[in-house]
């Protein structure tokens, strides 16, 4: 769900899954197409309301790697992925702010405040520039597109767990973690990834 270009597409099928890549993009469908040909994938382009097009009760395993805070309605994308999902089957959801996140703890800012290198190269990035001048007119302007990653605006973790639970899928898997970034020093890193947390992964598994 939200395939990009493939990184969790390889991986799946390395596993030897059977494996359906889906995106909005027809762009990141193509070079799925182009990168996996021969194996054991196909297609489907989302389009961005629902997964209309896949029968009911019909996926094992459905994936998503941070994409829910890029989707509007992320709650009816969570109804459709219950709706696909075979009994017994897994719904899997990565890298998404958690909780702890928003709640701006004194050890989380300690930590980007020690963490962050001094990144030179954004300096020279146009883009940067035009993103600083948009969010003069909206504060919410990401260059990213994000959606879901404002303090009054962000993934709602408990209004998914009870959804699942009220559509019989029982949480198997939840891992807060603090991400890492190419932009750290790694050393301050590993001294707080046990201190703090800002994201978080989860699987749900639907009753037989």
């Amino acid at each position: 769900m939200g395939c990009g270009a493939g990184n969790l597409t390889n991986h799946l099928l390395n596993m030897g899954c059977s494996v359906i890549a889906a995106d909005v993009s027809t762009g990141f469908l193509n070079l799925i197409s182009k990168k996996f040909e021969g194996k054991k994938v196909k297609t489907f382009e989302l389009n961005g309301k629902n997964l209309d097009g896949i029968e009911d009760s019909s996926v094992d395993f459905i994936a998503t790697y941070s994409v829910l805070h890029h989707i509007p309605d992320y709650l009816a994308t969570i109804q459709e992925m219950i709706r696909v999902c075979a009994p017994g089957g897994v719904i899997y959801i990565d890298h998404e702010q958690n909780n702890e996140y928003w709640l701006h703890k004194s050890e989380y800012l300690e930590f980007k405040r020690k963490a962050q290198k001094i990144n030179l190269k954004k300096f020279f990035v146009l883009s940067n520039y035009i993103g600083k001048v948009k969010r003069i007119f909206n504060p919410k302007y990401a260059n990213e597109g994000d959606i879901h990653v404002w303090d009054d605006d962000h993934i709602e973790w408990d209004i998914i767990d009870k959804i699942m639970s009220e559509k019989g899928l029982k949480k198997v898997l939840q891992n807060d973690f603090l991400l890492y970034n190419k932009n750290y020093k790694e050393h301050i890193y590993y001294e707080y990834k046990d201190i703090c947390t800002d994201m978080r992964v989860t699987a749900y598994q639907k009753n037989l």
